[in-house]
């Protein structure tokens, strides 16, 4: 489990015991679980408005 960025955590799907390592260490870590998920959050406010999402939809629909 490698905190990247204050965005990102990166954990290989495929790795079992990388998974378990990543919540044992988020479970243990309150302030790490707060700072990930309030930077996940903020990410997605900002990246996932709805006006971006109608634009994006309306692009899809303009494609096909």
């Amino acid at each position: 489990f490698d905190l990247h960025n204050e965005h990102e955590a990166m954990i290989v799907p495929a790795k079992f015991n990388d998974i378990h390592k990543a919540v044992k260490k988020l479970k243990s870590h309150p302030e790490l679980r707060k700072r990930i998920g309030d930077c996940g959050q903020k990410f997605a406010q900002k990246n996932y408005t709805l006006e971006r999402m109608v634009v994006e939809f309306e692009e899809l629909l303009r494609k096909n």
